[in-house]
């Protein structure tokens, strides 16, 4: 019978936590074996529990397979997966004509081209998908240090200036 609740608390265990369905079946068969005194009427139970135990593991574990199968597939979608370094090779584009092109262009030929003005929301999108989640918060964290800093200060992130005069 020692086994048996090894087998039990192992299978309970290995399902990912107290707060599974797995968990919290185990937790309670274990605690309705303290209160069956006949031997016979405990293994019984232990079975019925493991079986509930294992057909709840298969569920989770479909669950978990669907969830990843749908993220796989939003991945495998052209558009989807595209569209995101379509949208940083244009803004890519644009900042090069603007800070190479027109420079060079103008510089040789006297063309007199103006830098196109990209709007500041785009830019912010940009640096969202360049830096990530990580690198954004470290990038206001520099804002809020130069702030910080005593006499005049100022820094510009993508086109908007902060000062500090102090």
């Amino acid at each position: 019978m020692g086994t048996l609740n090894t087998i039990a608390s192992v299978a309970g265990a290995a399902a990912s936590g107290p707060l599974s369905v797995v968990g919290i079946i185990g937790s309670l068969v274990s605690k309705a074996l303290d209160f069956i005194p006949d031997p016979q009427k405990k293994l019984e139970l232990q079975s019925h529990g493991l079986d509930l135990q294992a057909q709840a593991q298969a569920q989770e574990l479909d669950a978990m397979t669907k969830q990843v199968q749908a993220s796989a597939a939003a991945q495998a979608d052209a558009h989807l997966s595209r569209i995101r370094s379509w949208f940083c090779l244009v803004i890519c584009a644009a900042i090069l004509y603007n800070m190479i092109l027109v420079s060079l262009l103008n510089g040789w030929f006297h063309l007199g081209l103006v830098p196109q003005n990209i709007p500041t929301n785009l830019l912010v999108i940009f640096a969202v998908i360049m830096l990530g989640l990580v690198g954004v918060p470290s990038a206001l964290a520099m804002v809020k240090d130069v702030m910080g800093m005593p006499g005049d200060s100022q820094v510009s992130i993508m086109g908007v200036k902060v000062a500090n005069k102090s």
